[in-house]
């Protein structure tokens, strides 16, 4: 169904004020892995089949069942069109992409500053819309450029 929501923990120790890169994996066969400095973390989930022609995808809002909205900072969201490798996932993790990378289909850098819109830098283009009231700032998270 549209509202199923699954959750995978995470055993990291999350230290306020460092930066990780969290990676989601969801496999055809229908399971859903954590990554967190692109090492595999908790229990892999079932969320059985993946849909297709989703059109719309919440990062950091409310959620409505009691989980309130992501209280910290999010660098840049990346999308793929296939489940990456623990060793692909680490060997990008700290580097800008170009966004015509093969299999990127969303790749927002959230870096645009103050305003309603975020900016897909692939190659499909697609503008997210932001709600809200976002406390922007300079990123320090440590990447190197390609």
């Amino acid at each position: 169904e549209a509202d199923d929501k699954y959750t995978v923990f995470h055993t990291v120790n999350i230290v306020p004020g460092h930066w990780y890169h969290v990676a989601g994996i969801a496999q055809a066969s229908g399971e859903m892995k954590l990554l967190v400095n692109g090492k595999e973390e908790g229990q892999a989930v079932d969320i059985g089949g993946l849909r297709q022609g989703l059109d719309r995808y919440f990062l950091g809002a409310a959620t409505g069942d009691g989980m309130g909205p992501f209280e910290g900072s999010i660098a840049e969201v990346r999308v793929w069109n296939y489940a990456q490798s623990e060793e692909e996932v680490k060997d990008n993790m700290r580097k800008v992409l170009s966004g015509a990378e093969r299999g990127i289909v969303g790749y927002w850098r959230l870096n645009e500053g103050p305003g309603g819109l975020v900016f897909d830098h692939s190659n499909y283009g697609n503008i997210g819309l932001i709600k809200g009231d976002p406390k922007w700032a300079a990123s320090t998270v440590p990447v190197q450029q390609l």
